[in-house]
């Protein structure tokens, strides 16, 4: 896909979810299990509706056609076989954006089925801010959601993440919804691309979980190219 900066995070949205999502199919390029959140199973996936400029998996969702279209009954398979291996208990989808329209938020929600309260749904949660009925699908089985936050200000989200800065609202009102509605979820942010008071300031009431920038996947690279700096804690 072209990328023009910024763009609008919802139009992506919509242009990601087409080339991503076949019917209830969706594209995965591997399935693992890692240490993170104490043992988990992966299905990673392609497609994001930002393009972060420290995201590990930049490259593949900036040209997100790769990988294999699987059905919701495929990916429990899969990640039922390596928690049997591996004797892990908890599931994720990770990689890309989970959610991107109600497309791809019925076949999450199909996944989480088969794991109620074991699963943990990744997002930065602008399309939950957008469309906040989107959580009826999600809710019901019990997932922690996990909301990225990438930015402080509508100014520093733009620049992280290349979307226009308007949409950084759509964060926050995601958080909104989810503590209205009584989900399980948390606020994340990357250490240096966000400033910890600011946060701390939009998100008086929550205890935040701050990630350690790592260079995976060039990621050193594309912010030096974006010319986005990460400043130290």
């Amino acid at each position: 896909m072209k990328l023009d900066l910024p763009f609008d995070a919802i139009r992506r949205s919509e242009e990601v979810e087409a080339l991503v999502m076949d019917g209830n199919r969706r594209l995965y390029y591997r399935f693992r299990s890692s240490g993170h959140y104490g043992g988990v199973v992966t299905a990673d996936s392609v497609g994001c509706n930002l393009l972060c400029a420290y995201c590990w998996n930049y490259r593949r969702n900036l040209n997100p056609v790769q990988g294999d279209l699987c059905s919701p009954a495929e990916v429990v398979s899969k990640l039922g076989r390596e928690a049997t291996r591996k004797g892990i208990r908890n599931f994720r989808i990770s990689g890309a954006e989970p959610i991107l329209g109600k497309q791809s938020a019925r076949h999450p929600a199909e996944v989480l089925l088969a794991f109620p309260g074991r699963f943990i749904v990744e997002t930065n949660g602008i399309m939950l801010g957008y469309n906040p009925d989107l959580l009826d699908l999600l809710l019901p089985h019990s997932p922690y959601i996990r909301l990225t936050i990438k930015g402080d200000s509508p100014e520093r989200f733009q620049e992280i993440t290349g979307a226009d800065g308007a949409a950084f609202h759509y964060q926050t009102n995601a958080a909104r919804e989810l503590r209205r509605r009584g989900g399980a979820y948390g606020i994340a942010a990357m250490t240096g691309a966000v400033d910890s008071r600011a946060l701390g300031r939009i998100f008086p009431d929550e205890e935040i979980e701050w990630e350690e920038f790592g260079n995976f996947g060039n990621a050193e690279q594309n912010l030096r190219e974006r010319g986005v700096r990460l400043e130290r804690m």
